[in-house]
């Protein structure tokens, strides 16, 4: 089996059509720098997260993919 990252993404991309879902994407982890986590800081700034304590209580571990997922 083909393991290329756009063999992986048709398979992703089918896999989510047969599931029937209508809105996707799929990102290059590798391709978001330090920036990654900008917006979710801007969000956070203005107070959009009302609240939600636990968004700016785990923003760092959020800001980017792979430190929830370090693997992916």
């Amino acid at each position: 089996m083909d393991t290329s990252p756009q063999d992986m993404s048709k398979r992703v991309k089918k896999r989510i059509d047969d599931l029937g879902f209508s809105t996707y994407g799929i990102v290059n982890l590798q391709q978001m720098g330090p920036a990654a986590g900008k917006g979710l800081d801007a969000f956070i700034a203005k107070h959009y997260h009302g609240q939600m304590n636990w968004m700016e209580d785990t923003k760092e571990r959020r800001s980017h993919p792979k430190n929830l997922w370090p693997l992916a």
